[in-house]
């Protein structure tokens, strides 16, 4: 087994196949970085790749369940509520499936995670570039359209693309980042 010369971490076998062989599981330090003598090195490592180490790692495992409980909760109720319903039934479905794939990425860990994180991604970069082009199309189609607006509570053009920048493209930078799970390790 290899010890970390930055924290002292032993590897163990269950971080096989989680962690990869050259990075350190406790202090996520690259093994062949350290020289002999790098004092500090663990605070620059925790906060230059902290960004790095939630997207590869996910949350806590209290967070995880805490909001893979609620994900959950909230998906079979909208798939209920969809099934009792013949208006917006197909939106109702749509949400609940999303609800669910928040559900799944939070109990799962690796590629799968990162995997469901790319759809639910993708799902939210392609509900921001529906929901630009219909507040478009409501402004310049209908006379009464809010192009922008002095309230964030208003449907307008310039809340669509609030929308689109904070969560659309986030989504797809998280889907592109992680490639669907299919991008090597480091």
């Amino acid at each position: 087994m290899k010890e970390c010369t930055n924290c002292g971490y032993e590897r163990q076998p269950k971080d096989e196949g989680i962690f990869p062989a050259s990075e350190c599981p406790k202090c996520h330090v690259i093994y062949d970085k350290i020289k002999d003598g790098d004092e500090g090195l663990e605070e620059s490592v925790g906060e230059l790749d902290y960004v790095g180490r939630i997207t590869r790692y996910g949350l806590s495992f209290g967070a995880r369940i805490t909001l893979g409980f609620f994900a959950g909760l909230f998906g079979v109720l909208m798939l209920n509520l969809a099934s009792q319903t013949d208006i917006g039934a197909v939106l109702l479905y749509m949400f609940g499936a999303f609800c669910l794939m928040i559900a799944i990425a939070c109990v799962t860990k690796g590629r799968v995670r990162q995997f469901v994180g790319s759809l639910i991604g993708c799902a939210m970069f392609a509900s921001a570039l529906w929901i630009v082009g219909i507040c478009i199309k409501d402004a310049y189609e209908v006379a009464s359209g809010v192009r922008w607006s002095h309230s964030q509570s208003l449907p307008s053009v310039e809340n669509a693309l609030l929308f689109f920048v904070g969560f659309g493209l986030a989504g797809a930078a998280y889907a592109y980042k992680v490639r669907f799970g299919f991008r090597k390790q480091p």
